[in-house]
């Protein structure tokens, strides 16, 4: 059976011990949701209040704009871009 290594992280979280290496992830200090990036994190406090990452979406569609992605050092909410199916010409 192969032996499972640690992950050791750049950063971490003091309160809640989350860890990351990418300087660009961004964690949330107050609720402990942690983010790909600061646009991710701007959607998680629109309107100055803590959303779920989970709920967020479109207005007009109602997509979902987040998802969560699991690494071994735990879930990293990103953006969800989906594109349309592209027709191809025959």
């Amino acid at each position: 059976m192969k032996e499972r290594t640690r992950t050791t992280a750049q950063f971490s979280c003091r309160d809640c011990g989350r860890q990351w290496n990418a300087l660009g992830e961004v964690h949330c200090p107050e609720c402990h949701h942690h983010f790909s990036g600061y646009t991710a994190f701007d959607l998680h406090l629109a309107g100055g209040q803590h959303r779920n990452p989970g709920e967020i979406t479109h207005s007009e569609t109602f997509q979902r704009l987040l998802v969560g992605l699991r690494t071994p050092l735990g879930t990293i909410w990103q953006g969800s871009c989906r594109r349309p199916s592209e027709s191809r010409a025959s």
